[in-house]
């Protein structure tokens, strides 16, 4: 398993010659009256390499500033979900990892909360991209119960899929840093997949 360490931004900066990668984690929590209430969703796609991930990718090398990182993001979602909402921002960032090999890399992860008109008007479009079938074969959404037990046994069950790269710890991060599960939770997620925080 690649070893991912976390770094924060301006080390990122520092490391302008290693390539860097940004993805953003799409949500918008359901708080209407229907029976599906009280939940919240994300966005995640397959892979062409049949793995599953976030919408992002590969953004230029020799970063030197944030707006470059961000630049790069927002053309990615473009190209690869037709992504037209609002622009990601700072104000999104989540974390940033470097993945220690003999090919390192550095990974930025950003979060953006949409509206529900938003979520889904992203499902309908996404088929139009750049890059629809070559780097993402579809989106699908996540459902994150706010009910403890039943979310508990989708995520122990869904964290079983393959994730590509350090997504799996990113989910996970993401969903404890926006309160969508507790630090119990997250602890035992982490513990059940495998995942160092160290």
């Amino acid at each position: 398993m690649e070893e991912y360490i976390w770094i924060t931004l301006p080390q990122a900066i520092e490391h302008s010659n290693i390539p860097q990668a940004a993805h953003c984690f799409l949500w918008f929590r359901d708080e209407g009256c229907s029976e599906n209430a009280d939940r919240a969703y994300v966005l995640m796609q397959m892979r062409s390499d049949g793995m599953i991930g976030f919408p992002g990718g590969y953004i230029d090398e020799c970063i030197k500033t944030y707006d470059e990182i961000l630049l790069g993001l927002n053309r990615e979602l473009k190209e690869e979900i037709d992504y037209s909402q609002e622009a990601i921002t700072i104000d999104d960032y989540i974390c940033s990892h470097k993945r220690n090999s003999n090919n390192p890399l550095i990974v930025h992860f950003f979060a953006k909360k949409l509206t529900k008109e938003q979520f889904e008007s992203i499902e309908k479009s996404h088929t139009r991209a750049m890059h629809f079938s070559i780097e993402s074969l579809g989106l699908f959404r996540v459902p994150i119960a706010l009910n403890a037990t039943i979310r508990k046994e989708f995520l122990s069950n869904f964290l079983q899929n393959q994730f590509a790269g350090n997504s799996k710890r990113q989910f996970l991060y993401t969903l404890f840093k926006l309160n969508l599960i507790n630090e119990s939770a997250y602890n035992e997620l982490s513990r059940e997949s495998k995942i160092s925080y160290e």
